[in-house]
């Protein structure tokens, strides 16, 4: 049971990532882009949720955050198909 659970990778449990890279860079000081984990989440094909945080506090928006994951990923459209991907299989499941 849990120590199974506990042993599953995300994806194996098909959990979604949610990911601020403007905040996750600031308050988990990551030094430079090249190091945020959401280069190993799109390369180990794991569902990343692109989000802003305090997005006044952080002087960001959609449009930065998505620029941020095409400078960390070069992969923005996978994380554009990996949504859609996410979106119809929730469909699919509810109908």
């Amino acid at each position: 049971g849990k120590i199974v659970e506990q042993l599953m990778t995300p994806e194996e449990k098909q959990t979604i990532i949610e990911c601020c890279p403007t905040s996750n860079r600031l308050i988990g000081q990551i030094p430079e882009w090249s190091m945020h984990p959401l280069k190993f989440f799109t390369e180990e094909k794991l569902n990343v949720l692109i989000c802003t945080d305090d997005p006044e506090i952080f002087h960001t928006d959609w449009k930065k955050e998505y620029e941020i994951v095409e400078q960390i990923t070069s992969k923005a459209r996978t994380l554009n198909e990996y949504a859609k991907d996410l979106a119809s299989q929730k469909l699919s499941q509810s109908s």
